[in-house]
């Protein structure tokens, strides 16, 4: 779970379960370095890494530790971390396991087959092939795993069947139906939060030339009206960012879901802040940026 070979692990998930006393108090009297401290949260340095305890209770020992101003941030398993700041502990995403579930949500699909099929399959797919290979590097980089790369329609699609990734992704809310996703936002710090919304944006986003070819429209569609309610709140208060909701005006057909349209209204701080990776938003986002004098 942890980087270092001494990490303690309580249960199957971080903090869950009460830690061996014992090891707390000889831990607690190997006498590290005092190096930090948030609330009730004490970190020192020894031989064998950065001990993390709070309450003076052992929660784990670690190789790595970043360590700013107002937090701290340990190293565990399959793309997480462990924030320490004054309000407590938490764990959250990586970069790259913020962005590998933000293209699930858009344009990913996770799929186990009929009962009894043990198949576990995570799919991607997309007409950019930029898009393809970030989904790749991100699934490495979290699970340690490659993905096979297929031609589909035309466009790239990357395929692996895992099946610890697959309820990973799943129970995090990357796909809560075949149509519909959550934003991970009790696991996104600013940095996962920001990476989270340009994946998202990059597979299921827009940027339109409007007004005769005078302006740009930025827009998150989807047919999740509660993921894209999410991504607003989200934008606002993590960012500053206003948008509005509608329907997507569509042509009516039997079985044929409703689409929804997230209209980013600050254009310039969306560029700025979020961004995206797919080649001709950046190149859009560009002109956006220049044209505000910001570039």
């Amino acid at each position: 779970m942890g980087a270092g070979s001494r990490v303690r692990q309580f249960n199957h998930r971080f903090y869950q379960g009460e830690p061996s006393l014992s090891d707390a108090m000889e831990s607690c009297n190997e006498g590290g370095e005092s190096i930090a401290a948030f609330g009730e949260c004490q970190i020192s340095s020894g031989a064998d890494g950065y001990e993390l305890v709070k309450g003076g209770r052992i929660v784990g020992i670690f190789e790595e530790a970043c360590i700013e101003s107002e937090r701290a941030v340990f190293k565990l398993s399959t793309g997480m971390l462990l924030e320490v700041t004054g309000s407590g502990i938490r764990e959250i995403f990586t970069k790259a396991k913020a962005g590998l579930h933000g293209l699930t949500a858009s344009d990913g699909s996770l799929y186990n087959g009929p009962p009894g099929s043990r198949t576990y399959r995570i799919c991607f797919e997309s007409e950019s092939p930029e898009l393809t290979d970030l989904y790749s590097q991100y699934f490495e980089a979290v699970y340690d795993r490659q993905m096979h790369q297929y031609p589909d329609r035309g466009y790239p699609r990357v395929v692996v069947g895992n099946k610890m990734a697959f309820y990973d992704l799943k129970n995090y809310g990357a796909k809560t139906g075949l149509y519909t996703w959550n934003v991970p936002r009790a696991y996104l710090d600013r940095e996962g939060a920001a990476e989270w919304l340009k994946c998202f944006f990059s597979g299921d986003g827009t940027v339109k030339l409007v007004c005769a070819g005078k302006d740009y429209d930025i827009a998150f569609d989807s047919t999740c009206r509660e993921g894209l309610e999410q991504i607003q709140v989200l934008l606002l208060d993590e960012f500053g960012i206003r948008s509005t909701l509608k329907p997507r005006p569509r042509e009516a057909r039997p079985g044929r879901r409703p689409g929804y349209n997230l209209r980013v209204r600050d254009e310039v701080e969306f560029a700025e802040e979020i961004g995206s990776y797919k080649k001709e938003h950046i190149e859009r986002l560009e002109k956006i940026l220049k044209k505000k004098g910001r570039r």
